[in-house]
This record gives structure tokens, sequence and C-alpha cells, in this order.
């Protein structure tokens, strides 16, 4: 055997463990041992050596990453370039006490209306969005233009921004290179709005990495056989592209089934123009644009918003959207800020035994120090 290729006749023999292909030209081949392991994962034994879980799993990561993996390598890059360039406080690190800032993600597949509902949605509330188009490595289609749905850029550009830390999360689809600017965010967050943008699934996964905590809202069609149609109307896509774009919708229904709180609310998308009134229904709620009386319960909360909308429970109630002032009295009163939940239960959390003794210590060293008594400064090196 010389090429890898060869290796496809095998493949369909799902009982195959061993593998000896010792003195073949095959072996001479550049990360010959991850590549047999990731075309043929059934194999235990190869060129008479076991096979470990730890290569197993290095072949996968190595030739068919999941996307966790890819949108972790995506930002473990963007912090890595990022921490190269000249630092500054940024516009949008924590606009107020009582909220990270604010974003507005719409996520669907191909041409599903997400890119017409965050326009329509950034018209409706001007005051409290703007659009921020991502940097992209494709072609404009028709009707779109640059600057306003997407920032159209070369492969030369877009790698040079990445490598000067100018994203702050990339993803990949259909061949295209697509990336959220840190400027973009950065623009609109310093004019006080908050950021209504739309992404593939893999951009969402990109930006869960990072430190901003966004609504993200799943626009999808459920009508298979009408979306497929509003795709072919279009003109602007390919067969296969179409057929990706289908297949797709599946897997984000599917994923929102699976995985419960990984999108916020579910729009169906089969009416466009109710969908926008959903949405903009849904962005009020996230507002407190709406009456609070509205939503004294679940159920009012659904009647409202319609059977075609989804809302997680725990969500509907807690808008986290409008950057709004506080007062000298709500500032200093901790209980009436609308902490997340994470930083909630951090200031709820009792100090365990190591931080106890921690206390213990310094406030031992703080009584030494006011007495006089302070130990030498070398000493404080080795306390734990």
């Amino acid at each position: 055997i010389a090429e890898l290729s060869e290796l496809e006749w095998i493949e369909v023999l799902p009982l195959l463990r061993v593998l000896n292909l010792l003195r073949n030209p095959v072996q001479e081949q550049t990360d010959y041992w991850l590549l047999v392991i990731f075309m043929l994962p059934q194999l235990t034994e190869l060129d008479l050596k076991k096979i470990s879980v730890e290569e197993k799993v290095a072949a996968g990561n190595k030739y068919g990453p999941p996307p966790e993996v890819v949108a972790a390598e995506d930002h473990r890059t963007h912090v890595k370039y990022n921490m190269q360039q000249p630092q500054r406080v940024l516009d949008s690190t924590l606009p107020g006490l009582d909220a990270p800032y604010p974003m507005l993600v719409l996520v669907g597949p191909l041409a599903c209306g997400k890119r017409e509902l965050a326009h329509k949605i950034c018209r409706q509330f001007s005051s409290f969005f703007r659009h921020g188009p991502c940097h992209t490595t494709r072609a404009a289609y028709f009707g779109e233009e640059n600057r306003l749905d997407y920032h159209f850029t070369s492969e030369e550009t877009f790698d040079q921004m990445v490598k000067t830390g100018k994203f702050i999360a990339t993803y990949k689809y259909s061949g295209y290179h697509y990336g959220l600017g840190r400027d973009t965010v950065e623009s609109i967050a310093r004019e006080g709005l908050a950021t209504c943008v739309h992404l593939e699934i893999e951009g969402v996964q990109s930006l869960k990495n990072t430190y901003f905590k966004p609504r993200y809202i799943l626009v999808v069609p459920r009508d298979k056989g009408k979306y497929e149609e509003h795709l072919r109307r279009k003109g602007l896509f390919s067969r296969p592209e179409i057929e990706e774009a289908i297949s797709r919708v599946d897997m984000y229904l599917r994923m929102s089934q699976e995985s419960p709180g990984y999108f916020d609310a579910v729009i169906n998308t089969d009416e466009l123009a109710e969908a926008f009134t959903e949405l903009s229904h849904l962005v009020k709620l996230y507002l407190s644009l709406e009456p609070p009386a509205a939503f004294d319960n679940v159920q009012d909360t659904n009647s409202r918003a319609g059977s075609r909308t989804q809302l997680l429970p725990e969500l509907r109630l807690s808008p986290r959207g409008a950057i709004r002032s506080s007062s000298a009295s709500d500032l200093s009163d901790s209980s009436a800020k609308n902490y997340p939940r994470c930083i909630l239960d951090l200031l709820a959390a009792q100090p365990g035994s190591v931080e106890e003794a921690s206390l213990q210590r310094r406030l031992a060293a703080a009584r030494q120090a006011l007495a006089g008594k302070a130990p030498p400064a070398h000493v404080l090196l080795f306390h734990r």
C-alpha cells in the first residue's frame, strides 16, 4: 500500500481490529499513524502496537474535530493574538454595575430571514440596538451592501485581522470565513447601544467561549418544503448549498430540544411578518418595555408570545437588554442589583475551611502590623 486513499477499501469492515502495514510505503507519509487511526477508528492495534485512547482522541481532534473543539481553538487563537496588542479599557466592558454588555444574537440556517429580522429590530428599537455586520470572505449576494450587511473582505485581509487580534469570534461555513469584529462591537458600545448580530450555529459556538453573555434567539423555518422553495426562488444558491441548508434545519431543532437553555427562545420563520411580530414582542419583554402586569405568570407570556415562539421560563422575566442609569441608593444596595446568576452564587457562597484559615491569617497579620510587630516581607512569601 502506497497511498492512504487505498484504505477506503477496508473502512467498511466493522469488525476489523488489527492491522499490520509494516514495510508498506504508506508508512513514510507524514502523520501516517494518526491518519490511519482516524480513517479506521475501529482498530485497537496497528503495526503490532496497541492504540491508546489518547491517540484516538488526538486523531479525531486533528482530522475531524467536533464543533466545540473547533470553536475552542478559534477562541484561543483570538485571545492569544489580542493579548499581543496594546491593551486598553473596552467600551463594552461592564457598561453598568448590574449587567454585562447587552447583545442580541439571531441564529439560524441559510437565508432563513435572520438578516432581515436583525435590520428590522434595529430600526424599531433604534434607541437600544444597532446592527453589527460581520466580516466575511465570500462575495456579496444580490441585494447585500458592504458595511451594512457584511464587511466583505479578502482571505488575506481576513487572516491579517485574525493575527492582529481584531476578532471576537470567527467561524467557517460553506467554505467561507466569517468573523465578528472587535471594533464593530466597540463602536456600537461607545454610543451606549447594544449590538444585534446574526450568525450560524458555528459562530454561536465560538461566541459562547467569550466573556459576552448575549441573548441567543433561534429563528428557524419549520416547513422544510416551503423553505426549500424559498431558497430556490432566490436563485443565489447551488443545489448542494440548498440541500445542506435544509438538512441543518433538523440539526438546529434537534440541538434546541436536546440542549435546553442553549437558545433563549425559538421563533418559527415560515411567515417572516409573524416572526418579526413575535421577535419584537420578545425584545420588548427583555427590555421591560411591556407593562409588568402582562407577564404575571408563564402562561400569560406564552399566550402573548404565541405558540410559534418557545421561551425558557427562567429567562422570560429577566430583561438584560437596555443600559439604564441607577440612583445612588441602588448602587450602594447590593441586594437591589440584578447580578448575573454566576455572580450571585459567588456572593452567596460561604467560605470554606481553606478560605477561612486564610482570612484568619490576614487578620493576624493586620493586628501585628497595627501593633508594630509586622514580620519581615520575605516571610510572607511562604505563607499560604
